[in-house]
């Protein structure tokens, strides 16, 4: 099945918001905040990783932090490099995902999941090099389509 894209809905944009409000207090729990209120990869990694080393009820708390770092991290990408909210289906179901390039290239993250991962198995430290890779692809795919738009000079047609 072909990855079918679609706009959010009024409760997913409710949902988003109140999980990137959830974050914002997970930075702050974590003294992770550098002020400028911006919950950039690397504070979103620091509060990750001080609630994973905090020793509360993780197992119970997992399902909203993991939708509270992806969340943030997908509005990172969306305010400040061009990518926007989408709802994507596909043959494995139904996800909330951040895209840049819509039909040019698709450049797609499914940030809940990509958290969901990384907690499976404990890992931490991992949205700024994830980070610079989407940024890195991003560039490669609007380069190459950049290229192609261009015709030789000496070519009108």
């Amino acid at each position: 099945m072909k990855q079918k894209f679609s706009e959010l809905n009024d409760a997913e944009r409710e949902w988003i918001s109140l999980s990137i409000a959830n974050a914002r207090a997970l930075v702050e729990a974590a003294h992770a905040d550098d002020g400028n209120g911006d919950m950039t990869p690397e504070i979103l990694d620091a509060a990750y990783r001080h609630w994973l080393n905090s020793g509360t009820e993780i197992d119970k708390q997992a399902n909203d932090v993991v939708h509270a770092i992806g969340f943030a991290f997908g509005q990172f990408l969306v305010a400040k490099d061009g990518f926007e909210w989408t709802l994507v289906t596909d043959q494995f179901g139904t996800e909330v995902g951040v895209r840049a390039l819509p039909k040019r290239g698709d450049i797609l993250i499914c940030p809940a999941s990509m958290v969901a991962k990384r907690w499976e198995s404990t890992e931490a430290d991992f949205l700024v090099p994830i980070y610079h890779a989407v940024i890195d692809q991003r560039n490669s795919v609007r380069d190459s389509w950049d290229a192609q738009s261009k015709s030789p000079w000496w070519k009108f047609w």
